[in-house]
């Protein structure tokens, strides 16, 4: 940017000085673009969201003025034909993906579309099998595209939907604050994505398509809709960040301190923390589980470094926590761990991507 300045006369030099503050201001509103766009879209979740006794709501954050969004029919159905191809070559793989569709469909978290239904907006998730055979308990997961485009030029659901703001503390701090603490306590939430519920005006846009009878040689396709927030949508984290957040600040005027803690510490579905001592450190593990709960939230499989605590946490047995240290993995792995690259079998834990020894309490390079 060039801005040429004339000091001769005072009536020059005062258009001049306007025009430079005029380009000054338009030079910060370029660089703050993107943040007041994500500002708006963190409100417009927080002045959205809704509870229904047993789990919070939440709207798809659209972009305004998208392009058309295609149904993505025929896409899903050719691939849907070539998937199933795939899974035949392997029975066992086959019955298992089967399975945790017809699971997810009996808990709620899916659910069968009528064929009287013709919404305005509809729009179908590709999916395929990511097979682990290394993997001690969940060999195959059901992975959903949301970037998936009819051609070329098309539009994908990602492309249509705000990725949010990054709500997450930076991994460094998060790591400088629990090596703080002389009391660790590590834990992560379980199925943290499925316990956030879609409204319903947004749910056909979350379409997938799925077999009648995985046995017949035919490909009769059933259609499904999601009920929950998917793993595969570009927001999904922001959506889960954001919602986590929401539930924290109702024990903003109670507990301060308690809000400030947990928000510094949760890195998407994972809780990295500790406190000072071994009763503080109890104290936070209730209360953070007797309060995310009343979210809709289980925090489980707990780690810490002192043996007190690990006694006390296996004592109360509750739901998991009594399998603390297990080093048989539960059928699903937490969204951190997972794209931190947490391996199964490990010698020693993983604290976002690092190797913990947690009952000497070393970090392992």
């Amino acid at each position: 940017m060039q801005i040429n300045v004339n000091f001769v006369g005072h009536a020059s030099s005062r258009i001049d000085n306007r025009e430079l503050e005029d380009s000054a201001r338009k030079l910060w509103d370029f660089e703050t673009l993107g943040i007041r766009e994500e500002n708006e879209v963190h409100e417009a979740l927080k002045d959205a969201i809704s509870f229904n006794g047993k789990r919070y709501e939440v709207g798809l954050p659209w972009k305004e003025g998208h392009a058309l969004l295609p149904s993505n029919y025929r896409n899903s159905f050719k691939r849907l034909k070539g998937q199933t191809k795939r899974l035949k070559s392997v029975p066992e793989n086959l019955n298992a993906y089967d399975a945790i569709i017809k699971e997810q469909a009996e808990v709620g978290i899916i659910e069968r579309v009528l064929e009287l239904e013709t919404p305005d907006k509809v729009h179908y998730l590709p999916h395929h099998a990511l097979i682990r055979n290394e993997a001690k308990t969940t060999k195959i997961r059901v992975v959903y595209d949301a970037s998936s485009k009819e051609g070329k030029r098309g539009v994908s659901l990602n492309d249509c939907l705000h990725v949010g703001p990054a709500l997450s503390p930076l991994l460094y701090d998060i790591l400088i604050r629990f090596r703080e603490k002389r009391v660790a306590v590590v834990g992560d939430i379980e199925k943290a994505f499925l316990n956030v519920e879609v409204k319903s005006r947004d749910r056909d846009c979350l379409r997938f398509l799925w077999v009648n009878n995985v046995d017949s040689d035919q490909v009769d396709p059933v259609v499904y809709r999601f009920c929950r927030v998917v793993f595969g949508l570009n927001c999904s984290p922001f959506l889960l960040n954001a919602t986590l957040q929401y539930h924290l600040d109702t024990f903003a005027e109670i507990d301060p301190e308690f809000v400030r803690l947990m928000k510094g510490s949760f890195y998407v579905d994972d809780l990295v923390t500790g406190h000072k001592t071994t009763q503080a450190a109890s104290e936070l593990h209730d209360k953070a589980k007797e309060r995310l709960a009343l979210g809709g939230f289980n925090l489980r499989k707990w780690l810490t470094n002192s043996d007190e605590l690990r006694e006390k946490i296996q004592q109360r047995g509750l739901h998991d926590d009594a399998k603390l240290n297990d080093k048989i993995k539960s059928a699903d792995e937490s969204y951190a761990k997972e794209i931190l690259g947490r391996k199964e079998g490990a010698k020693n834990e993983k604290v976002l991507g690092l190797s913990w020894d947690n009952i000497k309490d070393l970090f392992i390079f």
